[in-house]
């Protein structure tokens, strides 16, 4: 009983360890911090835009931290399951590189970046130890010759799959409504998703604790244990930011949440292959962790490019861009990108029209609407009193040089590019031109 008490009294020590390690990451705190900015940024242009705020900030950035935790709770557990065998000093590199690779470009602010840039300059050594042999790089090439590059393919493997899971999770997640001006110069409707996750985790590393009698033994599985085990932590950044002007968000998610899931398994497997018969099949890895980021991401430009902009004005009525949350216009429902042709019979064909018309009989909402399709169909509601005055309705922009961000992004962080153009008409009339919430 005294052999169990220590044991599990080391695991306490070494699990405390990991977290101390993890909390003085910088990297936690610079990308909660750019999450924070990147989300509080954009709400503050709703107002320019559309006249109201339409986005909410902490409550679903605090949401998803929570979130953050608890997967990565569960991934720190799978990796352990796993015996991905890491170092602390190695952790430092990864978040080093992170931050390195966001100064040179910023949607490389991702942990598959650093990894597979890690692993390449790991592999390059085991293959070309001469290039480290001399003096003095012999301290770099001592700490490259004892990385487990199986144990890192394991990592990678976890994050890509966090990935899948965040994304599926947030799949309806409400975009946020934005005007963005065509290469044509004309201010049409967009959706912004911000969906950057970080995924702090624990992962079992060479250390002073002895292990535990219960310890399988052939555990660890990917990698080895000479002198005893600890736990070491780091924070990893995942996910997906886009300006959408042709796909619609849940299509994006769903497809970006795919290629991770795949992504995420090539690696799994392998980090056995690497483990079992040889460091040359990690390059199979450090291949499929950059593809696993940047083929989706072609794919989603390569379709924005070609197809028809979603929320572009059109000629039979007003084009919905969003619907708020838990508000009548979802409950009828109105759906993005839509045309509301008639408004109580009345027609509209404009943002202007469409507010008269509301005016006129305030007491009931009967909407003659286009749907995705081209089928029309009628959707209405009574607004009985008491209940909210506003429909929870945006509409897309109808002036052709409004307010709008001057172009659209996609990759992770990409948002945080964002900047306004001015046309025309002044930024801040916001209410003044009917492009805002009904």
């Amino acid at each position: 009983m005294a052999l169990d008490v220590q044991a599990w009294s080391q695991l306490g020590h070494a699990i405390f360890g990991g977290l101390v390690g993890l909390f003085a990451n910088p990297l936690l705190y610079l990308a909660f911090a750019a999450m924070v900015w990147d989300v509080a940024k954009n709400a503050k242009y709703e107002r320019r835009f559309f006249g109201v705020r339409v986005t909410k900030v902490w409550g679903p950035l605090l949401r998803r931290l929570i979130l953050s935790f608890a997967l990565g709770l569960a991934f720190t557990v799978l990796a352990a399951l796993a015996g991905t065998i890491v170092r602390q000093n190695e952790m430092w590199i990864i978040s080093g590189l992170t931050l390195l690779l966001a100064g040179i470009r910023l949607r490389f602010f991702a942990s598959a970046y650093s990894i597979s840039l890690f692993l390449a300059v790991v592999l390059v050594n085991q293959f070309v130890p001469s290039l480290t042999s001399g003096t003095t790089f012999s301290r770099l090439g001592a700490l490259l010759a004892q990385v487990h590059v199986a144990g890192w393919l394991g990592i990678a493997a976890a994050i890509f799959l966090a990935e899948a899971l965040f994304l599926t999770l947030h799949r309806n997640a409400a975009a946020t409504p934005a005007v963005v001006t065509t290469k044509r110069g004309r201010s049409i409707g967009a959706t912004v998703l911000q969906l950057p996750f970080i995924v702090p985790m624990l992962s079992v590393g060479a250390g002073s604790h002895v292990l535990p009698a219960w310890t399988p033994a052939m555990w660890p599985w990917l990698g080895t244990l000479a002198h005893g085990y600890t736990f070491v932590g780091a924070p990893f950044i995942v996910g997906f930011s886009a300006v959408l002007l042709a796909v619609p968000g849940t299509i994006a998610i769903r497809t970006t949440a795919r290629w991770s899931l795949v992504t995420g398994l090539i690696l799994a497997v392998d980090a056995y292959a690497t483990h079992r018969f040889g460091a040359m099949y990690g390059w199979v890895g450090v291949v499929a962790a950059v593809a696993g980021r940047e083929l989706p991401l072609w794919r989603l430009r390569k379709s924005e490019n070609t197809a028809e902009p979603l929320f572009a004005p059109s000629p039979d009525g007003v084009r919905v861009l969003m619907t708020r949350p838990g508000s009548l216009a979802e409950s009828m429902p109105l759906l993005p990108a839509e045309v509301i042709t008639h408004v109580n019979q009345v027609p509209v064909h404009s943002n202007y029209d469409l507010h008269f018309a509301f005016d006129q009989n305030p007491a009931y909402a009967k909407l003659q609407v286009i749907d995705t399709r081209g089928e029309i169909r009628i959707v209405g509601k009574p607004v009985y009193t008491g209940e909210l005055n506003q429909l929870g309705l945006v509409l897309a922009p109808d002036q052709p040089l409004a307010a709008s961000y001057r172009r659209p992004y996609i990759g992770i962080w990409q948002t945080l590019y964002l900047r306004l153009g001015s046309g025309r008409q002044s930024v801040d009339v916001g209410a003044n031109v009917a492009n805002f919430e009904v």
